[in-house]
């Protein structure tokens, strides 16, 4: 069972971001098919994050009303449903990419419930288990999306994302219990669940702004890190390659995160990497972009995962958890819902990207900084 119970932890994490972020290498195509503008692509991206934002204070009481049982069920189910009708027009491009939020927002807290319920004397190692697979599936969607786009058209490829979730939805309707009584995981109603009033702790604060400034930079950075490529000369394919690069950095950065395991380590590695992979982006031409891909990919999951782990020790009582979890990600994201159109605002605004990206280099030495509080509680 236990095998079965990281199996199916790894499944849903492999869709924390595939459907969101391997979108960006087809910006192009989907562009010319259907006669939009960057704005509209941006909202793609940014709808989804408001939803990740508003959602999660929600989900505390789906839980307390539904279980957890039924939550998972109708959140895979909306999952795949989304995935299959986004790339059917126009409007269903931003209808199914709000969906799509909307079910991974959900999965987003009960994730992190499951490896507290189930590994709670484990966490750090299934956590930097599922971050791998989060990085390691979004690199290959990132990689063979441009590819299968060409062969099938961009609107198959967009559906093809739906598999992961499908064999996420197989397992879970073999592992969870049978009986309508019996909980996969049993979460007891504290006063933070509740009382509608939410009261934020030192630590909690740190956490927030900390979750609220990482998820800022990794979206904004999976948004317009395709285009900023682009910019340099390189193509469609290349760029989409440099991005699998920087998904596919996450292996090395759960291999780091593992070895230092202590929290303070890992975020001074990320910055100095952030800073390096950031200079060398300034500077332009495929070389840089290879080693800014790299960077950059190792200090953001490294500080992704970080993250997760913060969120999954915030309390030892596992209701405390999932509040905290909701409480977090509501701030987290309704910040990091303004990275795809305000840096593409910053950008037409002075014509160029390096002052973008000096704005996401000033955000990351407020990660570190805030990370360091956490580590140090």
């Amino acid at each position: 069972m236990r095998n079965r119970n990281i199996l199916l932890i790894l499944l849903v994490a492999a869709n924390l971001r595939l459907s969101l972020t391997a979108i960006t290498p087809l910006f192009g195509q989907i562009q010319r098919t259907l006669g939009i503008g960057e704005t509209y692509l941006s909202l793609t991206i940014m709808v989804p994050l408001i939803l990740f934002a508003i959602t999660p204070i929600f989900v505390k009481y789906l839980l307390q009303k539904y279980n957890f049982n039924n939550v998972m069920t109708g959140a895979l189910v909306l999952l795949i449903l989304a995935t299959i009708i986004r790339p059917s027009g126009k409007a269903s491009l931003l209808f199914g990419s709000a969906l799509i939020g909307l079910a991974i927002a959900i999965l987003n807290v009960v994730l992190p419930l499951m490896v507290r319920a189930k590994f709670k004397d484990d966490i750090q190692r299934i956590t930097g288990y599922y971050s791998l697979t989060t990085s390691v599936v979004t690199a290959v969607g990132l990689l063979v999306a441009p590819m299968l786009a060409n062969w099938l058209g961009w609107q198959i490829t967009l559906q093809t994302f739906v598999i992961p979730a499908m064999l996420a939805l197989w397992l879970w309707l073999i592992i969870k219990p049978n009986n309508a009584n019996e909980h996969y995981i049993e979460i007891t109603p504290t006063r933070t669940m509740t009382n509608p009033k939410i009261r934020v702790d030192r630590k909690l604060g740190f956490l927030i702004v900390f979750t609220a400034l990482q998820s800022f930079i990794f979206y904004g950075l999976n948004t317009w890190l395709p285009t900023i490529f682009e910019s340099t000369g390189v193509s469609e394919a290349i760029s989409g390659l440099l991005m699998s690069i920087l998904q596919l950095s996450g292996i090395l950065a759960t291999i780091i995160f593992l070895i230092i395991r202590k929290a303070k380590h890992n975020l001074y590695l990320a910055g100095i990497l952030f800073a390096f992979g950031s200079y060398a982006l300034f500077q332009h031409g495929l070389v840089l972009n290879m080693i800014a891909a790299v960077t950059l990919g190792i200090s953001t999951s490294i500080v992704f995962t970080l993250s997760l782990l913060f969120i999954a020790n915030s309390s030892a009582d596992l209701a405390e958890v999932a509040a905290n979890s909701s409480i977090t990600m509501t701030f987290g994201y309704l910040f990091a819902s303004l990275a795809p159109l305000s840096l593409n605002y910053v950008h037409q605004l002075f014509g160029q990207w390096n002052v973008t990206l000096l704005m996401i280099v000033v955000m990351e030495i407020g990660v570190i900084y805030f990370g360091m509080k956490l580590a140090n509680d």
